[in-house]
């Protein structure tokens, strides 16, 4: 979201996990290695199912790279999410992961004027609310916190639609549409997309895949702006 979207004057990334800071630095003071590392990694379900399952390394090239490369050959690329290894038929995943590598200096320009935190969201909502603030938060999905870092709970959930129910900027939450989450938000503008979920593989293979419907919560009338 934050590589893809316009710059603006002010931009928070906050995550309370630090591994993403911890490979910008390793990026910044060992570039060449941790390219070079991740460019000697063949793409394979079996090294990425060995990663997976062992303890990041201590030595920082290293862990940067594993980092990185679970990262990048997961269906879901998101940070600290559990999910499968990404594959097809028809696209090429293999190229995908060497071209991800050869983005890392634009990645690295990009995120230079992003200022990042790794706070609990509390906080960083306290330290950044104000009328020209626009908050994108996207939270565990409710039922299913055990597969990201972090330790989110029920309670979370709802303390998050407590401290956004009271601030004085904008905010735009997503998840998914369990009835819990929809009564927290009920008060809110609401639009909806119809998501494809599940193995790429499926889709390469004519097999339906899971439809699931976002949700994306605002405090403010989308219409308006």
């Amino acid at each position: 979201m934050t590589v893809a979207k316009e710059r603006s004057k002010v931009e928070i990334f906050n995550d309370l996990d630090s591994e993403l800071l911890d490979f910008l630095m390793t990026l910044r003071n060992n570039k060449t290695e941790l390219i070079d590392a991740l460019l000697s990694l063949p793409t394979s379900r079996a090294l990425y199912d060995k990663f997976v399952h062992e303890p990041l390394p201590a030595d920082p090239i290293e862990r940067a790279a594993r980092w990185f490369y679970k990262l990048r050959q997961k269906i879901i690329p998101t940070n600290g999410a559990a999910s499968g290894f990404r594959y097809g038929k028809i696209k090429n995943s293999a190229i995908d992961y060497k071209n991800a590598v050869h983005r890392l200096d634009a990645f690295e320009r990009r995120m230079s004027s992003v200022l990042l935190e790794c706070l609990d969201f509390r906080e960083v909502i306290s330290r950044y609310d104000s009328g020209s603030t626009l908050f994108f938060i996207d939270p565990p999905y409710y039922g299913k916190e055990k597969y990201y870092f972090g330790g989110f709970n029920k309670f979370l959930h709802m303390e998050l639609a407590r401290m956004l129910h009271q601030i004085q900027g904008k905010c735009l939450v997503t998840y998914y549409g369990d009835p819990f989450i929809l009564d927290l938000y009920r008060d809110f503008h609401v639009r909806t997309i119809d998501a494809r979920v599940g193995a790429v593989v499926k889709a390469d293979l004519g097999e339906k895949r899971r439809k699931e419907t976002e949700y994306f919560f605002m405090n403010y009338d989308p219409n308006t702006l």
